[in-house]
């Protein structure tokens, strides 16, 4: 999934990029949670509205190019 909601109930579809995740939520509790591990990022789904968990967002991908549109 590229996409994510920032709340549910909306009928929108955002491009999942640090960007658009940080201008969206702001970053900060409920979509954040600090862990023992660092910290996990939340959104909802834009299909279903069940909260999503957001994998990888601020890690760095070595040697991954950029998404190239079909």
């Amino acid at each position: 999934m590229d996409v994510f909601k920032a709340w549910p109930g909306r009928a929108e579809s955002i491009v999942i990029s640090q960007e658009s995740y940080m201008r969206c939520t702001g970053g900060v509790a409920p979509r954040r949670r600090d862990g023992d591990k660092g910290p996990s990022y939340y959104a909802v789904c834009p299909l279903c509205d069940n909260p999503i968990q957001i994998v990888g967002l601020f890690r760095r991908q070595e040697g991954r190019e950029g998404r190239k549109a079909s």
